[in-house]
């Protein structure tokens, strides 16, 4: 008598936190930006007309025939732009409050539309005084800020200082707890999980997110395409971050935005614009914006039956647990409670200096 399959009375999948959904099939959208750097002297002007060209870019993409768009994303740096000379003084003049009135003005088109629209940015906190952040945004058909997310660590060896979750890990936590380092947006959508540019360069930021029941990534980032000079040189030493998010989709069973930014003319420092790209949860390319120029893509997802068969990764961690534990990371936790650099090099000696190999 052949042996029969016993009943798997686990629990079923979803095996996650979810909240209903506005419909089985929902479109993304990932808005390729040209962002204008602003006068760190003077940024509200800049900041105002970057804001409203994302709003435009929101009703373009919105006005395209297959539909309207349940979620529009944008790159890193979209309402400030980014500059290496800037210090620690001008950053914290560019960077906008969580609630502000930028953000009154994204929620205003979003409420309008009834849709999800994600941004990265840099922002400040009159709980962290003295302090920016690289922060990731999602402002939700209501109008207001549903979620937000500091970048969680930046190779302190390299060009940003911002504070990082990393940087004041033990207040942060004792502050918002752990769930807040890693947070995902439970929507009517699916699961939001967003993260920022070189988070990406560790396959744990985005397994973090796809243990919490993250559905769809959205990473944002600026400089994610064009890795390597006309003369074939490497100009990135952190590979291509494409090809990551690619991985990050078929390892962890995951939806993937990821959105890069438009060729910026008024950038100092602008390594690699373009090929922002929507990835499905096997990875493969759904669509991809094949141009260094302004452009949008978008794709729709078929989250309801996804969600009917997905689980969270299926991992051996007691084979892992001891060598993480035994790994000694290169710099320390906790440093940006100690010191706040003033400008880019001060960071990145500081850095230096702290680290522990």
């Amino acid at each position: 008598m052949r042996a029969k399959l016993e009943p798997y009375d686990k629990q079923p999948l979803p095996n996650y936190d979810v909240v209903p959904l506005r419909r089985n099939e929902i479109r993304v959208a990932a808005a390729q930006m040209t962002t204008k750097l602003v006068d760190p002297k003077n940024p509200k002007k800049g900041i105002k007309e970057n804001v409203e060209h994302m709003l435009f870019l929101v009703d373009a993409v919105q006005s395209w025939p297959i539909g309207r768009k349940d979620l529009v994303c944008f790159p890193e740096f979209s309402l400030q732009g980014y500059d290496l000379s800037w210090t620690r003084e001008d950053w914290l003049r560019v960077a906008i409050d969580l609630p502000g009135e930028e953000t009154e003005l994204i929620g205003k088109k979003a409420k309008e539309l009834n849709c999800y629209i994600e941004f990265g940015c840099h922002t400040k906190d009159k709980d962290w005084p003295g302090h920016y952040f690289n922060t990731s945004v999602i402002i939700g058909p209501s109008g207001s800020v549903i979620h937000k997310h500091w970048k969680a660590y930046c190779d302190p060896g390299a060009f940003e200082y911002a504070t990082t979750v990393h940087d004041v890990l033990d207040e942060f936590v004792e502050r918002y707890g752990w769930d807040m380092v890693w947070p995902v947006a439970r929507t009517d959508i699916g699961n939001i999980a967003t993260f920022v540019c070189s988070e990406g360069f560790q396959p744990e930021t985005a397994r973090a997110f796809a243990f919490k029941g993250g559905e769809i990534l959205v990473r944002s980032i600026n400089g994610g395409a064009y890795l390597y000079s006309e003369m074939g040189a490497r100009l990135d030493p952190g590979g291509d971050p494409r090809i990551t998010m690619q991985a990050y989709c078929m390892e962890n069973n995951v939806y993937g935005v990821f959105v890069n930014n438009a060729t910026c003319p008024s950038y100092r420092f602008y390594p690699g614009a373009g090929f922002s790209t929507i990835f499905d949860n096997k990875g493969r390319v759904l669509k991809v914006a094949s141009t260094t120029d302004e452009a949008m893509i978008a794709e729709q997802i078929p989250i309801g039956s996804f969600r009917k068969g997905h689980s969270i990764p299926i991992l051996r961690k007691e084979l892992y647990e001891r060598a993480y534990a035994e790994y000694i990371g290169k710099y320390p936790p906790n440093m940006y409670l100690e010191y706040l650099p003033k400008d880019t090099i001060d960071g990145i000696n500081y850095a230096r200096r702290k680290a522990r190999w």
